[in-house]
């Protein structure tokens, strides 16, 4: 920062030099000499002096460089608010190309498993599981021939096969909401229903979200949302499904009971749009 002194030195120049330029004006325009600038200094003293000194001071004491650095700051802040704001842009951008990419990705894991062989299928079937979990909660439209073949092949793989269960309950559950078109319950709570037996009732259960536990007897659902709740066990006998979806919750599907392997076994041979669980 520079000094008083220094200050007033550079005052002093640039008064100089406007007086040698009020020279050559004067002598250009024939009106006689001008006063040299020492000499109007001088003349001017009363508020010259006092003028110099303050603009001084300021700068000495930090005020035009304060004010400066806020004029400098608020430059930059605007630049820098027109920067962050591509950027954003720019990261809400990617952000989309990366989900796109994920779609993408997804529904090629999807294919390439509905065209693989049982031994194929069977070392891929983590990468598929999360390939159908991302499908599913993203509602991605999946060709419906695709999961069926994925459906019937899955016969064929050995069930002892690491991630078998996880899979065949998530695609006979993704399955049946495809064909039903339903991506969600029709209604936000679920009728329980408990050992119950519809012999001779031929209407049976027509929409509606219901969840079964113990021994359902000769009931037939139509266009429903069926629940099967881990912690509530079920007994399926002659029970019919047509146009329902079918959602399996609380289980662990990776050592699931001899039940529900049974369940898993019958849905995959089954057409899921409508079919009969004999029991």
């Amino acid at each position: 920062m520079a000094t008083p002194d220094q200050l007033e030195k550079q005052i002093r120049d640039l008064v100089k030099q406007q007086g040698r330029q009020g020279e050559r004006i004067a002598s250009l325009e024939g009106k006689g000499s001008v006063s040299k600038p020492e000499n109007w200094l001088k003349r001017n003293s009363h508020w010259t002096t006092p003028s110099i000194t303050i603009i001084a001071l300021l700068l000495g004491t930090g005020f035009v460089v304060r004010h400066l650095t806020l004029v400098v700051d608020e430059a930059v802040d605007t630049k820098l608010a027109a920067s962050m704001k591509d950027l954003r842009q720019l990261q809400l951008d990617v952000a989309e190309i990366k989900g796109e990419l994920k779609r993408i990705t997804d529904r090629v894991v999807i294919e390439n498993a509905a065209n693989s062989n049982p031994s194929r299928l069977a070392m891929n079937l983590g990468t598929l599981h999360e390939a159908l979990k991302n499908a599913r909660e993203q509602k991605e439209p999946i060709e419906e021939h695709s999961i069926a073949e994925i459906q019937s092949k899955l016969l064929n793989v050995d069930a002892g096969s690491v991630g078998y269960w996880p899979v065949v309950f998530d695609l006979i559950s993704y399955h049946s909401i495809l064909i039903t078109g339903l991506t969600s319950p029709p209604k936000v709570n679920a009728s329980e229903m408990s050992n119950i037996s519809m012999r001779g009732f031929g209407n049976g259960v027509v929409g509606g979200y219901v969840r079964l536990s113990g021994t359902i007897d000769g009931v037939k659902f139509v266009n429903s949302w069926v629940e099967f709740d881990g912690s509530k066990p079920v007994v399926l006998k002659d029970v019919h499904f047509d146009h329902c979806v079918l959602v399996f919750v609380g289980f662990d599907f990776r050592t699931p009971s001899p039940f529900m392997q049974r369940l898993g076994r019958d849905l995959l041979a089954s057409n899921i749009g409508k079919f009969t669980i004999p029991g």
